[in-house]
């Protein structure tokens, strides 16, 4: 007769307590893995994601940045749960927002002579376009001889009119407007340009060569902060092209790609291309979103763009300059002083009024030491760019007493606090009634 196994004579309690436990355990893990693995909204993967993504925030009053910051979060749209996106769906999401743009003069009757072309982006449902100035630089000459019309084609393949609205007096940024809107379109989202990364991956588009409408190039952040200066005077202001704060990246950027945007690989926008080079490879440069949202704010709050001004020419000192002039009392900051010979602060100015005076060195604007270096040439000017027109900031100065008998300027060893109330200045658009 068949006999069950004889059971072992003890097993304690503590044993089916302890292989109960593992198995809920075992149980346990495999449901939170099971739930994270298939739930991404779920808090345990909201919570890893939040501390681990690179979705940017909204620009915001705090903002510090190498280009601007106290900027008012008007025009800014925070992008929320963000994917980061393959290319081509990345190119499907953003390109019924990019422009192409076209500059025609009227007085040249020839079909394509007289023509300049580059690339804009919407930034408001009713419209609103932004691009480079140099783009649209012919409307500054314009005359009642000689209308500018600009036109704008998007995606669909319909042409607008466009109107100049207002250029910004000190980066190549001009904002313009479609007329006669006849649907709403959909603005890009700007991110904040202070949390970019070097090696980070972003993607160009543009009107390449006026010709290739809507090309695109990827690439990634080969620099941030850089400063450029270029032989080319701007038809607008009359001086020359000087560009401060921009993006470095090894993305293609070609003629006709000024004004088109940089994007993340979330489709938000971290810069505005601007200048390629026509005897490097791979080098190419963009206006930080952060600059451009300054831009963007300034109009919607002015109707106009206005930029913060001092009032003073002044020179960056660094340790180099100190070793060769011994006389000067620190190796860092800003000289007031203008190597021509001219004015060096101008009347009734905010420098002015507060009483600096030429030998003064700015050291610090509100509390942010004025260091110079490769990436950085004009640590003053950067910095009272990123303030708002009308505003106070506080200078640390060290005062000069006069000048010796060599020519040098002497100082007071006690440095001096100064409050400073900015101007601001603005470009008149002389020729908006002509083309309008």
């Amino acid at each position: 007769m068949y006999r069950s196994p004889t059971p072992p004579k003890t097993f304690p309690v503590f044993g089916f307590m302890l292989v109960f436990t593992l198995f809920l355990l075992i149980g346990l893990l495999g449901g939170g893995f099971w739930l994270y693995q298939t739930n991404p909204s779920s808090s345990i993967w909201t919570s890893f994601r939040s501390k681990n993504s690179s979705s940017s925030s909204v620009i915001s009053n705090n903002t510090k940045n190498n280009s601007t910051s106290s900027i008012p979060p008007t025009l800014v749209q925070e992008p929320k749960n963000q994917a980061v996106l393959n290319t081509s769906s990345l190119v499907d999401k953003v390109l019924p927002s990019v422009v192409s743009i076209r500059v025609k003069s009227l007085g040249n009757k020839q079909l394509l002579a007289g023509e300049s072309a580059g690339t804009g982006y919407v930034v408001s449902e009713d419209g609103l376009v932004i691009t480079n100035r140099h783009v649209v630089s012919q409307y500054c000459q314009a005359s009642a001889l000689n209308p500018i019309v600009i036109t704008g084609l998007i995606e669909s393949q319909k042409a607008y009119q466009m109107s100049v609205e207002s250029i910004d007096p000190v980066d190549d940024i001009a904002i313009l407007k479609i007329k006669n809107l006849d649907t709403k379109l959909t603005p890009l989202k700007f991110t904040d340009s202070s949390k970019l990364k070097m090696g980070s991956d972003v993607i160009a588009i543009g009107n390449a060569l006026g010709e290739f409408r809507n090309t695109v190039t990827k690439g990634i952040i080969s620099g941030l902060g850089r400063t450029l200066e270029t032989e080319a005077v701007d038809e607008c202001t009359t001086k020359q092209t000087r560009a401060d704060g921009l993006i470095q990246t090894d993305a293609a950027i070609n003629k006709g790609n000024s004004g088109g945007p940089l994007f993340d690989s979330e489709g938000s926008v971290v810069g505005m291309n601007t200048f390629g080079s026509d005897t490097a490879q791979s080098l190419g440069f963009a206006i930080s979103s952060n600059t451009i949202v300054n831009a963007l704010n300034s109009y919607k709050l002015n109707g106009v763009i206005t930029r913060p001004r001092l009032g003073l020419i002044s020179r960056p000192l660094d340790p180099a300059i100190k070793a060769t002039n011994n006389w000067l009392p620190v190796d860092y900051g800003e000289i007031i002083d203008n190597p021509d010979g001219g004015i060096v602060i101008s009347k009734d100015s905010g420098a002015d009024k507060a009483g600096l005076r030429q030998g003064d060195i700015v050291l610090e604007v509100d509390g942010v030491k004025l260091v110079a270096n490769n990436d950085n040439s004009n640590p003053l000017r950067r910095e009272i760019l990123t303030k708002q027109p009308n505003s106070e900031v506080e200078l640390l100065i060290q005062k000069s007493t006069g000048v010796n008998r060599d020519g040098e300027y002497t100082y007071n060893p006690n440095l001096e606090k100064v409050r400073v109330k900015l101007g601001g200045i603005t470009f008149e658009l002389r020729a908006k009634q002509i083309s309008n």
